[in-house]
């Protein structure tokens, strides 16, 4: 190992440390961040198309670009020693942002052999790689479109978790007197959602973590309302229950 030369300066990316503006220096880190946890959880030889679409979804979920997700991946594979794969890999990205529906980590479709844990410090460092915009104060006069340009713009489809019943990011209310089965209504919800099983006649795509909330019955009432079948597969399928 060398010595270290005193007078010399560390550098990144070929700009002095000290040179650098600190919102650079915190994109380079971020850029780096998601590499190594590329390479630490990614594969070497197969199963990178599989791969690719858990991981490549969740850049475009996050809202990165297409752009962005073909440069971050050909880096990954350039670091794992994978550039055979830039072309198919591209082609890969590229239908997954033109087709508009993309998988995530999370996905049994598309497994990714790392603890839920581990998934979920892999989702933040992915939307860490978006750069925060400063709040834009809402416009004083309201924008208006004809039907021709509204269609152009470029809005995506909405993401569902229970096919054409609840979407992502989306507040729901389940509402009716009492008695007439919106726990049991609820609980069978949630019981689809933790296991990506159908619910009635409507498809779960993926399997969902699930904190349950509950502000009403005392403790035996949540065990006679049929918990006992979700709870015991707890640790596999991520429910949490609070009680208030």
């Amino acid at each position: 190992m060398d010595h270290l030369i005193k007078k010399a300066r560390a550098e990144v990316s070929k700009f002095p440390i000290t040179k650098i503006e600190y919102k650079k220096f915190i994109k380079l880190f971020r850029y780096q961040n998601i590499l190594a946890a590329l390479t630490i959880i990614g594969p070497k030889e197969n199963a990178i198309n599989n791969f690719l679409l858990a991981v490549v979804g969740e850049f475009y979920g996050a809202g990165l670009t297409e752009e962005q997700s073909i440069k971050i991946i050909n880096k990954w594979l350039e670091i794992i020693d994978r550039k055979d794969r830039f072309n198919e890999s591209e082609t890969c990205i590229r239908g997954i942002y033109k087709s508009k529906k993309a998988s995530n980590i999370f996905s049994k479709n598309h497994p990714v052999a790392i603890e839920d844990a581990a998934k979920h410090q892999f989702r933040q460092i992915v939307k860490d790689l978006i750069e925060k915009k400063e709040e834009v104060k809402a416009p004083k006069t309201l924008n208006s479109y004809c039907l021709n340009d509204y269609l152009k713009l470029d809005i995506r489809p909405p993401i569902f978790i229970i096919e054409r019943l609840f979407k992502e990011n989306s507040i729901n209310f389940i509402s009716g007197p009492k008695g007439n089965g919106k726990t049991e209504f609820v609980l069978g919800l949630t019981h689809s959602l933790c296991r990506g099983q159908p619910f009635l006649d409507y498809t779960c795509p993926d399997q969902m973590p699930i904190v349950y909330i509950d502000g009403e019955m005392d403790p035996p009432m949540i065990l006679l309302k049929d918990l006992k079948n979700i709870l015991k597969d707890w640790d596999q399928h991520r429910i949490i229950i609070l009680q208030l």
